[in-house]
């Protein structure tokens, strides 16, 4: 039958690899700034409000013991006797407290150590802290009741620890590191697990970790985790515990708190410490413990180690979802954009990253209350980024695309005009010698009345993509979508010799591929997809038609007419296909059919032979099976 067929698959592959290429380069870019300290600032601002989302209960056993202003005033200048702390460490003897921690240094000896040291014994747990060296001190040994294995884990390393005196740290039950460090924009947000010491396989727990130490027992510290028998708590990458930005306790709006004058002074206050945790700190005017948390908030320093015992008592330690996981979430959305980038797909582009945004904006919202943090925002980032070059890319492709195909569909001087938005040379127009095709499905209202529009569209639009495939495959023009109906031109552009012989065979796909439609069709409409198909031979005027502003390229006249009255007759012939005589003439050797004699058509004033049209003959199929097999591989190429 004469067909001719190009392809072009390396250039396809190259123009995709070019573009998943450059889509991935854009991202890895964003990616990498966005550990630049604003991207990185604007992440930890939007992560607490995230954490925020995360109430956590206070556990009521915790009471703050703050030297405070009225405490300094009335039992000397700050630092205290230490003879004060043991008056306070016997009120919680005699009264039943848990435990007491203090987050208060002593560090140099004095004469009351002795006294302190004697109180200690008595009481049990009494848990103190120690802080960091600048340098190491070969002379200061860290007893090992005190330290926790830390080999192979992500703790913080330091040069050494500066002690309490000697007779305080035999009498301690626990030490525990009270520095709690700064995320890089200066807010306090997590408290450390263990500090290890340069070149040591132990580490001192942080003065939170050792006061829960006192209320269960020595944790097993594992990969990510510390296990206290069932009960297991995560800790982050950087090896620290995430500090909970908001509590929830009863309508209680923070930490209870009582002055250490009151609880020395007071019988109705020392009655209340039973059974608690006492957590001792300056919260004095004069001494500067005082840090920057969540949204700004200022608290003590130990307000930040109740709020870190806090979440070891109740277990509610929110858990930070590492870099890796992050990494692998946002490589995926790059992924899923890329593809749709080299597929040439703006909507589908579209589409994936606004379900990408839309599921980084809840998602993290629903694990906040599951205690796991995600950060959107450099997942925002990245994923932006990858949109913004796959649509670059994708639409700089399509604009490339659409040249070569109205190059490849159009008539030489018809492509040039359209590609220079000059319509001079077509508007003329021109009578030639075509072959029009009409078709539609049957009853397509009576099937679909009851669909949804979604449905209805899928139906359509797989249906079309289909039948319009096969019209280009055999050198047709789509010309219109008519409804559930189309109309094609065959020899109005290129003028074939053979564009009744392409028009005809294609009819003859068009009814075997609705077959591979059916099943598909009939599940969702409960109705068989039949269709049918007019054609007819002719002169017709063709060019671009329409207005100034707003034209098509088609064809017009008596042969377009009498193409769509046969399409229409095909209901009347109980046939598929419907040919007028000036096309059966010319592929009788074709297909196999028989005459339906002369009929009426509406609008056209003389009788019309008609043929109806079952199938190709044999050796046409096989010609055919030939020329789609080595057309297609040409088109995918």
């Amino acid at each position: 039958m004469g067909f001719k067929v190009k392809g072009g698959s390396a250039l396809r592959t190259m123009a995709g690899i070019r573009k998943g290429a450059f889509c991935w380069l854009i991202s890895s870019i964003v990616f990498a700034g966005s550990f630049t300290d604003p991207i990185q600032r604007l992440s930890l601002a939007i992560n607490d409000g995230l954490a925020a989302l995360q109430p956590v209960p206070l556990d009521k056993r915790l009471v703050l013991v703050s030297v405070d202003d009225r405490t300094v005033k009335e039992l000397g200048r700050f630092p205290l006797d230490r003879k004060i702390y043991a008056r306070l460490l016997d009120v919680a003897k005699n009264h039943k407290a848990l435990a007491v921690v203090f987050d208060i240094l002593f560090l140099d000896r004095t004469r009351s150590d002795e006294e302190l040291a004697k109180a200690m014994r008595r009481f049990g747990k009494a848990i103190i802290g120690c802080t960091l060296a600048a340098k190491k001190d070969r002379s200061a040994s860290v007893p090992g009741r005190f330290s926790l294995p830390a080999r192979g884990q992500p703790f913080i390393e330091v040069r050494g620890f500066l002690l309490p005196p000697e007779p305080l740290l035999q009498s301690a039950f626990a030490i525990g590191v009270v520095n709690i460090l700064p995320d890089r924009d200066g807010m306090r947000r997590h408290v450390p697990v263990l500090f290890r010491e340069e070149g040591a396989d132990w580490g001192l727990p942080s003065l939170a970790l050792a006061a829960a130490m006192a209320v269960f027992c020595k944790p097993i510290v594992s990969p990510g985790t510390v296990q206290w028998g069932s009960q297991r708590l995560p800790f982050g990458a950087n090896g620290q515990f995430a500090l909970p930005a908001r509590l929830a306790s009863d309508g209680s709006a923070d930490l209870p708190t009582v002055p250490l004058i009151r609880l020395l002074t007071d019988r109705h206050a020392q009655e209340k410490v039973r059974g608690k945790i006492l957590i001792v700190g300056a919260t004095a005017t004069a001494i500067t413990d005082l840090h920057p948390t969540f949204g700004g908030k200022i608290r003590y320093g130990v307000e930040l180690h109740a709020l870190g015992l806090n979440g070891l008592l109740t277990g509610r330690m929110r858990r930070e979802v590492s870099p890796l996981i992050q990494s692998v979430v946002t490589g995926l959305a790059v992924l899923t954009m890329s593809v749709w980038t080299v597929k040439d797909s703006p909507v589908g582009l579209l589409g994936s990253w606004l379900l990408f945004i839309l599921l980084d904006l809840l998602v993290p919202t629903r694990l906040i209350r599951l205690g796991i943090l995600f950060p959107p925002v450099p997942a925002a980032l990245v994923a932006t980024a990858a949109f913004i070059a796959g649509l670059v890319g994708t639409l700089w492709d399509i604009q490339r695309k659409l040249t070569r195909l109205v190059q490849q569909r159009l008539a030489p001087d018809l492509a040039r005009a359209i590609l220079s938005g000059s319509s001079d040379t077509v508007g003329l127009g021109e009578r030639r010698m075509i072959t029009v095709l009409f078709s539609d499905i049957r009853d397509f209202t009576l099937a679909t009345g009851t669909l949804s529009p979604y449905d209805v569209q899928t139906l359509l639009n797989s249906y079309f993509t289909a039948m319009t495939e096969l019209i280009h495959l055999y050198g047709g023009y789509l010309d219109k979508f008519i409804g559930d109906g189309l109309m094609a031109l065959f020899g109005a552009i290129r003028g074939e010799e053979d564009h009744t012989e392409r028009a005809v065979v294609c009819a003859c796909h068009m009814l075997e591929e609705s077959k591979q439609l059916e099943l598909e069709w009939q599940r969702i409409t409960g109705m068989p997809l039949q269709i049918g198909i007019g054609i007819h031979r002719g002169p017709a005027v063709v060019g671009d038609l329409g207005a100034r502003d707003l034209s098509q390229f088609t064809a017009v006249g008596r042969t377009v007419n009498l193409a769509y009255r046969l399409e229409q007759w095909t209901k009347e012939l109980k046939a598929p296909i419907v040919v007028s005589s000036e096309v059966y003439e010319r592929v009788s050797d074709l297909v196999i059919g028989e005459a339906a004699g002369q009929v009426v058509l509406r609008g056209i004033e003389e009788q019309v032979t008609v043929y109806a049209i079952r199938s190709l003959t044999p050796e046409a199929k096989r010609l055919r099976h030939q020329f789609w097999t080595q057309a297609r591989v040409g088109r995918e190429g």
